[in-house]
């Protein structure tokens, strides 16, 4: 069986727009049918982010353990699964200063 399906990723959050403070709550719902979630990668203006993996509820969180840079920034949240299928979301959020 082939799996030529990307990962989902649904509920992003922050959503598109949004004012946050320099520490948001970041979290999303990622699943995958087929080969199942490779690599799971989040970057907020190119700075890597790093997130807690929950498979059992599909979920990903940031750790908060930075501060985000201020202003507007892309917010993007890149999933990957084990065939190489990728799947990606990029709100722009408004970080406080």
């Amino acid at each position: 069986m082939e799996d030529d399906r990307a990962p989902t990723i649904a509920d992003a959050r922050p959503a598109d727009g949004a004012n946050v403070p320099k520490r948001p709550a970041i979290r999303a719902c990622v699943t995958d049918i087929g080969s199942g979630i490779g690599e799971i990668t989040v970057t907020c203006a190119g700075q890597w982010l790093l997130m807690e993996y929950d498979p059992e509820r599909e979920l990903i969180e940031w750790a908060r353990d930075e501060d985000l840079p201020a202003g507007e920034c892309e917010l993007e949240f890149r999933v990957t699964d084990a065939a190489d299928n990728t799947a990606a979301v990029a709100p722009t959020i408004h970080v406080a200063e």
